[in-house]
Order: C-alpha cells, then sequence, then structure tokens
C-alpha cells in the first residue's frame, strides 16, 4: 500500500541495504549485547526494582573474569595449552572449582566489602525518577567531587 503511495506503482520498494550486505557486515555480538542489555532495562522498568543498579552490575562485570575451564576462554588460557601438557578434561575440572571458588568469593566479596563500599543496599536518588525527560535530564546533573559536570543540559 505505501509503495503505491510513494511510487505510484504497485511493485515492491528495493531494500536500502540487502540482507546480504547487513549479515555479512553488522557485528552481530555488538547486536545481541546491546540487545540483551535493553531487554534488561526494559524489565527492570517494568518489574518497578527498587534496586541499586549497582548491585547487579558490579558483581556482573567482575563474574565475566571466571572464564578458566577451556583453553579458548581467554589468551593465558590458550598459552598454557598451547605447550601440550594439559589435556581440556584438566583445564575442565580444574577450571571448574576455581569457578566454584571464584563466585562464592565474589558473593562474600560483594556482600562485605562492596556493600560498605558503594552502598548496594540504598537505592540511589539519581535512579528515582518518573520516566520523564526532563526528570531525566535534571537526573544527569551529577556532583562528583563538588563540581557540577552538566548543569547546562537541555532535553528538547
Amino acid at each position: 500500500m505505501i509503495n503505491v503511495l510513494i511510487t505510484g506503482k504497485n511493485e515492491p520498494i528495493p531494500p536500502l541495504v540487502p540482507w546480504k550486505v547487513a549479515e555479512k557486515n553488522l557485528p552481530w555480538g555488538v547486536m545481541i549485547l546491546l540487545g540483551g542489555g535493553f531487554a534488561l532495562a526494559h524489565i527492570g522498568e517494568a518489574l518497578q526494582l527498587q534496586l541499586n543498579p549497582l548491585y547487579i552490575m558490579f558483581p556482573t562485570a567482575i563474574a565475566t573474569s571466571f572464564s578458566f575451564m577451556l583453553p579458548v576462554a581467554t589468551p593465558p588460557n590458550a598459552v598454557v595449552f598451547s605447550y601440550g601438557h594439559l589435556r581440556v578434561i584438566d583445564m575442565v575440572m580444574v577450571g571448574f572449582m576455581m569457578n566454584i571458588i571464584g563466585i562464592l568469593v565474589l558473593i562474600l566479596g560483594t556482600e562485605t566489602w562492596g556493600a560498605s563500599a558503594f552502598n548496594f543496599h540504598t537505592f540511589p536518588d539519581i535512579f528515582k525518577t518518573n520516566n520523564n525527560v526532563s526528570d531525566i535530564a535534571q537526573n544527569i546533573t551529577l556532583l562528583v567531587n563538588g563540581t557540577c559536570l552538566c548543569s547546562n543540559l537541555t532535553m528538547t
């Protein structure tokens, strides 16, 4: 219907970017990562969780470094494996135990040092908003070391 209004003909409008070009040139890993982040943010908004976002982000960011099980997980793992003295099953067995220990230490650290350093159990005022653009613009005005970073920010 729209193509009739635009071109005056009942022919399909050619795409701006053909699928093969998009499939080949788009960084799909980044797209999936961003999409997952947006989905998590939307779920958080929908559920109206009064939870400090750092309480989830802090341990998640650290846990991404817990890749001890496979040779392809990190470059240091690949270097150690490349010498030929270890089998994959050796790395998996030891790496699994290291992951379990790492998770336990991370939980302990998040609930003790992290909670005292970042005040995880208090919902920050900057996130208390009605999802109104003017409220968000006001909340972006942060004080860091007594200096206002973006006081003249206006959003239309």
